[in-house]
């Protein structure tokens, strides 16, 4: 976003800073005292003099320009003489973002005689304030007799101060700036200066709302207050997973590149990938051999190319000699990092990353490592079936306002059992190998799936090379047969392995493992062995597996808060180890304490048993609700349904017994106020096997749409167990029939318990477009009320870690009825393989925002609030810079341009909130902090507009909050309105009785794009069915067509069927 002042001449009095550090974002041009200035991007100017507030003279200063906010306390810059100091106090910034620059701090002082008053119009369009007469003092309006008041306070109307100027410029956006003059005295005298300084209070506070940087970028804003106040008189104590950070601001540590090559390769060959472990292997052999050349001998290494040492250490090239193999190993100077920038605000990213790697280096040692997280093989509990739960911990470091902080978190996870693999594959298949047996089809199939992409290690060398397992061999052990390098004659596998290694292979019928992609390497699977340290995905662990890993991931919140306090005094645990001496860092063995602030629960606009609007008030601590003497906001008349029973199978032939469930359902949906007719109209018994054939599937369900006249309203399907066929129902029904369905498992259908029929109701309610649950208040929305506002939400869903070719799933919803902003409309796209950015976004929200002007007669919203789902810090600058642009670019026109805030919800933290006193009658039942727990001071990231909320009711375990972010805000949000707004809404998701622990829009937004992922498998799955080389070609060409991505059928296409 740029700007230019064009023209402007501002003379001013006072220039001389007292101090503080300013930082400025955006570009600027204007005249001060006697000459141009003109910059391009941040500026950041501290002490007292010069560009850091102006010079006493005639060459005047460029101004104290407040903005981003630097240390702890953002300092008032005042001075004396002809200079720019106090030049100006227009707002910059085209989108509802507010900047002041010059005079006092961040918006003014209170020294002088007259305030001066700046509009801005939330469009782009900045008014340079005029001087008044007097000396160019003034506070913002509201403002009540601080200066705390002035450096929080961020509206859309201010009093900033100015002395003696005019000027003019253009807009963030574009837009024309309008330019006011006046004249006046600017009788500030050196007394009045520091009398005025006197009077001031200096507070910790953020400065005005970024500008663009030096290239133009947008950039997160600052929050516009001092922190929110709703739910000040419930306040609960909490201990949080913070560890405080202690450095020696002296201390240096030097950042190298380690470039390690092997040595001696054969003529022509390319250079084989070094793995991990071979690397860090490389490491500690290369500061033994040549220890009289290291000084120290505890530097951090990442096992890759980065390594930190506490002192200069020589830059040469050493040859290293690593299991029998030759390497040489490069060291280069990167550059030196000083420990004191670790207190800049915000830190910048490569010292906060290489203190993680130093942090880190202990638990590298003795733990297994996956990414942030360490976990010990001694800690362990087998799952069966080949798979194992290692029990350790996740850590992080983070810059909080209370400072730098290491979070720990406990954490368990699954990983294949390190045995040899024929001992795998029993347990695993439950296959059990004698000397002489063969691989039928089905067991060959299973066997390649479960071992490729696995490391293994052979045992009949004692080489401790890792391999990857690339598949299986078409032939069998006892017929494979190679070339030889040396004699040139062709060997026998088995002669092979006894002639020159003395083994015998014993089971000769069975495939070998290939473990090269490009040259034959065949090795028989009894003389391998699994690798430790193989994580097992989510989709490979069995059901019983995997429901002893979540009971095992579930800790109370004491006995979570007591693992990892005992983490953080174990010897091999986060913040140990002598390197900590080393680099002059240590980690308090105390959690961090932060007060949470319980806000209200909100009153729900339900209908009452004669049908009649209700306010619902909710009763209960937890947050919870339920329907039995209520009914939903708004049911669907379902007057023409079916039932097309899949239940039958080879286990129970009969299936679900249908007349029973008709009864108690259509009288649970009556009771809720969904008026459903008891007979439907169209009722069909197959079986599950229709399921595992896409064409069977289809002719059924076409032939439903033809017996009910295609006007069927919901397919139920009931089912005898989860079945991979429901991703072939699902695409099949919503893109190519235009059916809605609502699926169910016949074992809870039958069983008919009013619970499990009245969540099948607020299904089917809400994808027939009712309103289960709304807001009996309006949401809290800035500024005019009845202007339309819509939500929308957003959230890409990814394929498995394994997988390295399918479409990522991008998916977006939004709000289609004001004021309920319940009932919500769906856009989804496949893109290209692990694309975090929405490649289409400003296309997607310009369909949402079209369907909502057609639902509201025409009328656009004027206010869109973007919820941003999955995305990391380092990826704000792509949220700000390639989405929200794009929005805007589609979405806008010459007399449309509504305001936007963009917001990122994320779950994937290890922060944990832990009641100090766990009988705290706030508390709920399990011991964790009540719903509507919101935390916006100390623990969050400084300079941030950021807040935890934790929105539910942790039944299972310990809640985990969710961290919001506003990067963007157009719209003039407070602390306290953003608080309500994102509890409120977590009220009306339209599933359940309570509330939920993300924000709606992006909730809906995860179903829509994990419904978009089935799409893709369930065309795999009609793919397979059609022929095997085209399964192939789709599942594992990089090349996937995202236009052959299959759209929603009409009669499907603009109602919730993805809840």
């Amino acid at each position: 976003m740029e700007w230019q002042g064009r023209g402007s001449r501002s003379r001013g009095y006072g220039g001389r800073g007292s101090g503080g550090r300013y930082s400025g974002r955006g570009d600027g041009r204007g005249m001060g005292s006697g000459w141009q200035q003109e910059g391009h991007g941040d500026r950041d100017w501290q002490g007292d003099g010069g560009r850091r507030g102006g010079r006493q003279g005639d060459h005047g200063g460029r101004g104290a320009y407040s903005g981003r906010g630097g240390a702890a306390l953002q300092q008032v810059s005042l001075g004396v003489g002809r200079g720019g100091g106090q030049s100006s106090g227009d707002q910059q910034d085209g989108h509802g973002h507010r900047g002041w620059q010059g005079g006092s701090g961040r918006g003014g002082g209170r020294h002088g005689n007259h305030r001066e008053r700046g509009d801005y119009d939330g469009r782009g369009t900045r008014q340079q304030v005029s001087p008044a007469a007097g000396g160019g003092g003034g506070q913002p309006s509201g403002a009540r007799g601080s200066v705390s008041n002035v450096l929080n306070t961020a509206r859309d109307r201010v009093d900033g101060t100015s002395a003696w100027g005019r000027g003019g410029g253009s807009g963030a956006w574009g837009q024309p700036m309008a330019a006011s003059t006046a004249l006046g005295s600017a009788a500030t005298t050196t007394g009045s200066v520091t009398s005025g300084l006197e009077r001031m209070v200096i507070s910790p506070a953020h400065s005005a709302p970024c500008l663009p940087s030096k290239d133009g970028r947008l950039v997160p804003i600052p929050r516009p207050d001092g922190g929110g106040s709703l739910g000040a008189n419930k306040t609960l104590r909490l201990r949080v997973n913070n560890f405080s950070l202690r450095f020696d601001e002296k201390m240096i540590f030097y950042h190298y590149d380690v470039d390690v090559k092997p040595e001696n390769l054969p003529l022509g060959s390319a250079a084989p990938e070094i793995s991990k472990s071979d690397l860090s292997a490389i490491k500690r052999e290369l500061f033994r051999a040549y220890a009289a050349q290291f000084p120290v001998q505890t530097a951090a290494y990442d096992g890759q190319r980065n390594l930190f040492s506490p002192e200069l250490l020589p830059e040469e090239t050493f040859p290293v000699l690593v299991r029998g193999r030759e390497f040489s190993v490069t060291l280069k100077l990167v550059k030196s990092i000083p420990l004191r920038e670790l207190i800049q605000t915000p830190c910048p990213r490569e010292v906060l990353q290489g203190l993680d790697i130093v942090m880190r280096d202990n638990s590298c040692r003795g733990r297994i490592s996956i990414g942030r997280s360490f976990y010990s093989e001694h800690d362990l509990t087998d799952l069966g079936r080949g798979a194992i739960a290692l029990r350790g911990f996740q850590q992080s470091i983070k810059s909080t306002e209370q400072g730098l902080v290491l979070s720990v978190d406990y954490s368990v996870m699954a990983f294949h059992k390190p045995v040899m693999v024929l001992e795998y594959l029993e347990e695993k298949l439950s296959i059990r190998f004698k000397e002489h047996m063969q691989l039928d089809n089905w067991q060959r199939k299973n066997v390649e799936w479960e071992l490729k992409g696995l490391k293994i290690m052979v045992i009949h060398r004692e080489e401790r090379r890792k391999f990857t397992i690339f598949g299986l061999t078409s032939l069998k052990a006892n017929d494979i047969r190679f070339n030889d390098d040396n004699s040139g004659s062709s060997l026998r596998l088995v002669d092979y392995y006894r002639d020159k290694y003395g083994r015998e292979i014993q089971y000769r019928q069975l495939p070998c493992l290939e473990l090269s992609k490009n040259k034959q390497n065949y090795v028989p699977m009894e003389f391998c062995r699994l690798v430790e340290g193989q994580r097992l995905p989510k989709e490979k662990l069995h059901r019983d597996g995997d429901a002893s890993l979540r009971r095992m991931r579930l800790p109370k919140p004491w006995e979570r808060r007591n693992k990892i306090s005992n983490l953080m005094t174990s010897e091999d645990g986060p913040g140990r180890g002598n390197i900590l001496d080393e680099f002059r860092v240590s980690v308090s063995s105390e959690m961090a304490t932060a007060t949470g602030r319980v806000l209200e629960l909100p009153p729900l606009k339900l209908s009452s048993a004669s049908g009649r609007p209700i306010r619902f008030v909710i009763q209960n601590v937890d947050g919870q609700w339920n329907l039995l003497r209520n009914k939903v906001s708004s049911g669907r008349e379902i007057y023409q349904w079916g039932i097309a029973d899949f239940s039958p199978s080879r286990q129970g032939p009969q299936g679900l017994q249908l007349e029973p469930f008709i009864v108690k359902l259509t009288k649970r949906c009556n009771d809720l106020g969904i008026t459903m007719n008891c007979e439907p109209a169209f009722v069909g018994k197959y079986n599950m096997d229709v399921l595992s054939d896409p064409h069977q599937l289809r002719d059924v369900l076409n032939e439903v749409k033809r017996k009910t006249g295609g006007h069927l309203q919901i397919l139920i399907c009931p089912m005898a167990e989860q079945h991979e066929g429901y991703k072939s129902l699902k695409l099949i029904a919503e893109t190519e029939v235009g059916i809605l369905t609502q699926c169910c498992l016949s074992y809870h259908a039958a069983q008919g318990k009013d619970q499990y029929l009245a969540n099948l109701g607020l299904k089917i309610n809400a994808k027939l477009g009712g309103s289960n649950f709304e807001l009996y208040d309006q949401l809290p929305i800035v500024g005019d009320m009845n202007s339309p506002v819509m939500l929308i939400g957003a959230d890409v869903n990814h394929p498995s870690s394994w997988n390295t070719t399918c479409p990522s799933i991008a998916a977006a919803v939004g709000t289609i009825n004001w004021p309920a902003a319940n009932s919500y409309i769906s856009e989804v796209r496949a893109q290209p393989h692990r694309r975090e950015s929405i490649v289409d976004i400003g296309s997607m929200c310009r369909r949402l925002v079209d369907k909502f002007a057609q639902a509201n007669n025409n009328s656009k919203p004027q206010k869109i609030i973007y919820f941003r789902d999955g995305v990391s810090d380092s990826q704000f600058d792509m949220v700000l810079n390639e989405e929200l642009r794009d929005i805007k670019a589609a979405i806008e026109s010459e007399d449309y341009k509504p305001t936007i805030t963009v917001v990122v919800a994320q779950k994937r933290h290890h922060t944990r909130f832990f009641p100090e006193n766990s009988k705290d009658p706030l508390c709920t039942r399990t011991g964790n902090v009540p719903p509507g727990t919101v935390v916006d001071r100390g623990i969050v990231v400084p300079c941030l507009f950021n807040f935890y909320l934790c929105s539910h009711n942790g039944i299972l375990g310990t809640s985990k909050p969710t961290h919001y972010y506003v990067l963007w805000d157009e719209n003039g949000f407070t602390s306290n309105s953003m608080h309500k707004l994102t509890y409120n809404l977590c009220f009306t998701f339209s599933r359940c009785t309570k509330p939920v622990s993300l924000v709606p829009p992006v909730y809906y937004a995860d179903l829509l794009a994990y419904r978009g992922r089935l799409y893709y498998e369930g065309m795999l799955l009609q793919s397979a069915s059609s022929s095997a080389s085209s399964s192939s070609s789709l599942a594992s060409s990089p090349s996937f067509d995202i236009a052959s991505f299959p759209e929603l059928h009409v009669d499907v296409k603009d109602v919730m069927y993805f809840v």
